[in-house]
């Protein structure tokens, strides 16, 4: 809890009676008007009423978002934590500068409700204790029935019947007989005791139980949920598999009809473009000189192991010499792919990089750009319309392509692979889906490539990546 208060900044700059102050953060009130610039911390849950062009938020510490947001002054989107007119507490502001309203203070922030899940007291029994309740109350019920059923027979028959045979005294005594003989007092000792030796068990199989609460809850467990990343492996991934539309190729393979220069080798060019320039990922400048699997790379996991097939595929230095990239809209939990925006750089180098049969790239101009995709298949995959087909020649997808495709994302990822579809899309200068004079500094620039992107593309292909276990999951 310490680590989370060190997140809130102490003091920020208000508007207050017309004058800028200095107040604490924990003094601020709904509808105040706060200052944020480069380097601060959002000290509340604001509303952007001005922002620069350039104004940005890591959130990481509440999205886990890699890449720094942009902010605008306009609704976004109709959820409160995808929307970028909204700054969010705890947030650094990474660039640019802005005016926001205090809309949420305190507990009632974003970030106070998650510090204040961390911090309660869990409520609620556990299984067992659920379980022992039941059985206590049974129990219990069972005995008050039998001492009833005592004080009954003694009333109805005994008395008036044989009335010097059973005292009341004698009553007393024996229905309290009854009850204490049956609840257990021995159920305690005996839970824990039970706990304690399968904890010893546990504990012998290299399972470390922090309570016994823990090993009573094990037992309950039909599904284990467990951190992957770090613990079951080693986030370093490759790529193993490579599609066109649903030929399958394994890296060697697809290297193979690269260097023959066959039929395949115009398709997988254009996998080729799709993975090396749509990619965050960078090859360390003084590892270059190494052998490709030997190389060290800078950037999302699996960026890199997409860079590193790219790689392996062709050198990429006549592909990244052909384009200049304009935009990027950065890969986020909410879309699930990443979109890259390209103008060409030199013109006699794109046929080198790009297939000659890729439908408009023997009239692609200087204002034309070229936007390459890359995400998961179940999003992006209802947004194609053509497809590259093995030998480079570019088709419409039909119900039955879709369906061939998405048999084989689901076998490969019944194989425990991570599958990314790779798709590319033309976008000619004279086109209409984008607004004249809207340029890529535009603030709403993202949003309508978005739009863009989301429809009309051409599938270039699958690409299926594994991740290295740890040594200890191997032998486990």
């Amino acid at each position: 809890m310490a680590s989370i208060a060190g997140m809130i900044p102490a003091e920020t700059l208000v508007l207050r009676d017309g004058l800028q102050k200095r107040v604490q953060a924990s003094e601020l009130v709904l509808g105040d008007i706060i200052y944020l610039k480069l380097g601060n911390k959002t000290p509340a849950d604001v509303r952007l009423l001005q922002c620069s062009g350039d104004l940005k938020f890591d959130r990481s510490v509440l999205t886990g978002e890699s890449e720094p947001i942009s902010a605008t002054p306009e609704t976004t989107d109709p959820n409160f934590m995808e929307s970028k007119n909204i700054g969010m507490q705890g947030t650094h502001v990474v660039s640019g500068s802005g005016v926001g309203l205090v809309i949420q203070t305190g507990d009632r922030t974003v970030f106070g409700r998650i510090a204040k899940l961390s911090s309660s007291e869990r409520s609620g029994r556990t299984t067992l204790q659920k379980e022992i309740l039941r059985f206590v109350i049974t129990i219990g019920c069972i005995s008050v029935s039998f001492a009833v059923l005592v004080v009954i027979v003694w009333a109805a028959y005994l008395r008036p019947n044989h009335p010097g045979y059973f005292s009341t005294t004698q009553l007393l005594i024996t229905a309290m007989s009854v009850l204490v003989a049956v609840i257990p007092e021995g159920l305690p000792v005996s839970v824990t005791l039970s706990l304690t030796v399968i904890a010893k068990a546990l504990g012998n199989n290299k399972v470390l139980c922090k309570s016994l609460t823990t090993v009573e809850t094990l037992g309950s467990v039909n599904i284990l949920c467990s951190d992957k990343t770090g613990t079951l492996t080693q986030n370093k991934m490759f790529v193993q598999d490579a599609s066109i539309l649903d030929t399958q190729f394994s890296t060697a393979e697809a290297r193979t009809a690269m260097v023959k220069g066959d039929k395949a080798r115009e398709a997988f060019l254009q996998l080729h473009l799709v993975a090396a320039l749509c990619n965050a990922a960078q090859f360390d400048a003084s590892t270059l000189a190494l052998p490709v699997s030997q190389r060290k790379i800078n950037g999302d996991a699996t960026d890199c192991a997409i860079l590193r097939f790219a790689a392996e595929l062709e050198e990429m230095n006549e592909v990244l010499s052909s384009w200049i990239m304009k935009f990027e809209l950065p890969f986020n939990s909410k879309n699930k792919y990443m979109v890259h925006s390209l103008r060409i750089a030199n013109k006699i180098r794109v046929y080198k990089s790009v297939s000659d049969r890729t439908p408009g790239v023997n009239d692609f101009g200087q204002g034309d750009s070229l936007l390459l995709i890359k995400g998961a298949p179940d999003i992006l995959l209802p947004f194609c319309s053509s497809t590259v087909c093995p030998d480079g020649s570019v088709v419409p997808i039909d119900s039955e392509i879709r369906a061939r495709i998405s048999s084989l994302q689901e076998a490969w990822a019944s194989r425990g692979q991570r599958v990314i579809l790779l798709a590319r899309k033309i976008i000619p200068a004279e086109s209409d889906e984008i607004p004249p004079g809207m340029g890529f500094d535009h603030a709403l620039f993202g949003n309508t490539l978005m739009k863009v992107a989301e429809k009309d593309l051409t599938f270039v292909g699958l690409v299926g990546i594994v991740v290295w276990p740890q040594t200890h999951s191997i032998l486990m």
